[in-house]
């Protein structure tokens, strides 16, 4: 059987770590716009502006950025339940 065939094997696990490197990049990417988000919200209370302006300015352009490669990817579900705590 061809799967049994090694150089089949490498090129699926290969595939794989590569899947799982997109994956981690996209969690990374998910976290940094959120600390950039709470960082935002930091500087702009101590400035005296309201917070929760800047938070929900940043979750009306989020919406339209997160489920764009969510759907592409096949995994929304996912994505979203990452992106919403």
């Amino acid at each position: 059987h061809p799967r049994d065939n090694p150089e089949c094997r490498r090129a699926r696990i290969t595939l794989r770590g590569v899947a799982r490197d997109k994956y981690q990049e996209k969690k990374e990417a998910a976290y940094m716009s959120m600390t950039r988000v709470r960082d935002g919200i930091h500087a702009a209370s101590e400035a005296g502006q309201s917070g929760v302006a800047m938070a929900r300015r940043h979750i009306a352009s989020r919406r339209v950025v997160i489920p764009t490669y969510g759907i592409k990817n096949g995994s929304s579900k996912m994505l979203h339940g990452h992106v919403r705590n």
